[in-house]
């Protein structure tokens, strides 16, 4: 949720658009990815009015085929998906399970609500701003997942290659000090 900040902050003189995709896929070895879901959406935006050049990149790709939607409400758009996978990356990887197995666990669930509610409380400090309540929205697609569902994160700290623990999990614990939220359970995680 912070990359377009980071890429403006090096390339200032530029319009550097946030962007937010949904797809299923893994890397079942290097050089390889393979699609295993049906979902292929694909968000591109800023906050506020949005460059025409936006619209028209939108649109070619949707000419493409692609499911493509340009948004004025890019930062909500991305955190409403970091509400999912911040959350079931940080669960799956500390239980060392898939999303079915730890929701089946009711410890394991109630960890994974209150990790939930903390990074809901980040998004609120933040200003990040929903039409709906993300925590009750967040909890229906966890549920909707596959009982054997793993996060990437998870099967990157299995097979011992790169993660994604610090931009993921490592984000919300830092952003929460900065703020002085507590997080006790992402920090436990």
């Amino acid at each position: 949720v912070e990359s377009r900040e980071q890429v403006q902050a090096v390339y200032p003189q530029h319009i550097v658009a946030g962007g937010c995709v949904y797809i299923v896929a893994n890397r079942p070895h290097a050089g390889t990815i393979k699609k295993t879901g049906a979902i292929e959406r694909l968000f591109i935006g800023m906050e506020g009015a949005l460059p025409p050049a936006l619209q028209v990149l939108a649109q070619r790709m949707q000419q493409a085929g692609l499911d493509a939607h340009a948004t004025e409400r890019i930062k909500e758009v991305m955190w409403e998906k970091f509400y999912l996978v911040g959350v079931n990356a940080t669960a799956t990887t500390y239980f060392e399970q898939s999303t079915g197995a730890v929701l089946a666990d009711e410890h394991k669930a109630v960890f994974t609500w209150k990790l939930l509610n903390e990074l809901d409380q980040l998004a609120k400090a933040k200003g990040i701003c929903f039409e709906e309540d993300m925590v009750a929205a967040t909890k229906t697609k966890f549920m909707a997942l596959p009982y054997e569902t793993q996060s990437s994160m998870q099967r990157d700290f299995q097979q011992g290659g790169r993660t994604e623990l610090d931009i993921l999990t490592g984000y919300i614990v830092r952003e929460s000090n900065i703020l002085s939220l507590p997080c006790p359970a992402f920090d436990e995680a």
